[in-house]
């Protein structure tokens, strides 16, 4: 197996079609065809169904595909990296997302990104979160965009403070938290999450937090079918990485309105944008939205509920 089969996988995956695909990357069919023969034989599965018109991917070809995709952006980002240089850094980044009755926060994403990257085209998507879905399954679109609110307020969700390295936490929110994850999980259903191997992250700001999420995720038999799809960490954790699933645990939560780390945008955006198919937020609305950028993320996820 090599890269260069990997992606002419997954621009017959993007395309569905081998004619299209050979145009697109100046092949004959035949050969193309004979490429991925190749790797079906190679990894002893079959990754696509072939019928009509169109080609769709089995389940080996979707994972294969989920895989596929992060070993290509690996290696990109290593090249771009290595290329030393803002300048070099070109191609078009595709988002789906919601139709929108606000759209302050992802303009302001994307305006900061085309900023520092001139370069780089950035091409929108929306339509409904089935519809987003669907075009990220078939590899249309690069990011998707679904977000879902759960506000803590009056939850009995306080913060508390354990340590200066080692910040807040917020039991009750944690608590919320895998509660969430788990009916998230139960809805999908553990057959579905298994074999398209759907993994997810769970970032706070804070270690503590982080931390005490982790032991409490040890004690839940409910997630030990998933252990190897979950992640717990801070948002430098997963800095470069992506989940098909996002929770972000804000902890904040007191009468004063101070939120410290939160005050740092450019980790929430970070961690915001980590999210492939579906982002849920855990935070107290009457600390958050004291700050003019939480209060307009949160009235434009209401609206968008």
């Amino acid at each position: 197996m090599n890269l260069r089969v990997l992606r002419y996988f997954l621009t017959v995956a993007k395309e569905q079609s081998f004619t299209k695909a050979a145009e697109q990357l100046n092949l004959t069919q035949p050969t193309l065809s004979r490429q991925l023969a190749a790797l079906e034989e190679e990894l002893g599965a079959k990754l696509f169904d072939r019928g009509g018109r169109s080609i769709t991917l089995t389940g080996e070809g979707v994972l294969l595909k989920r895989r596929a995709l992060e070993i290509v952006e690996m290696e990109d980002k290593i090249l771009s990296e290595f290329k030393g240089s803002q300048e070099f850094i070109e191609g078009t980044i595709t988002i789906g997302c919601g139709e929108f009755m606000a759209v302050e926060t992802l303009a302001e994403i994307c305006r900061s990104y085309r900023e520092k990257y001139p370069r780089v085209q950035i091409a929108l998507h929306t339509g409904t979160a089935d519809a987003v879905s669907e075009l990220m399954g078939k590899g249309i679109v690069d990011v998707g965009l679904f977000l879902e609110p759960v506000n803590t307020e009056g939850m009995d969700a306080e913060e508390e403070f354990v340590e200066k390295s080692f910040g807040r936490v917020n039991k009750n929110e944690a608590e919320l938290t895998l509660q969430q994850l788990e009916a998230y999980l139960t809805k999908i259903g553990k057959q579905r999450v298994l074999e398209e191997r759907i993994d997810i992250g769970i970032i706070s700001p804070y270690q503590a937090q982080v931390y005490y999420l982790r032991q409490l995720l040890r004690k839940r038999p409910f997630f030990s079918p998933y252990k190897q799809l979950i992640s717990i960490n801070t948002v430098d954790g997963f800095q470069g990485q992506e989940r098909d699933v996002i929770l972000i645990s804000l902890v904040r939560a007191n009468e004063k309105g101070e939120i410290g780390f939160l005050n740092d945008l450019r980790r929430m955006n970070v961690a915001i944008t980590r999210a492939r198919m579906k982002l849920i937020i855990l935070g107290d609305a009457s600390t958050l939205t004291r700050h003019p950028f939480y209060k307009k993320l949160y009235e434009y996820i209401s609206n968008e509920m």
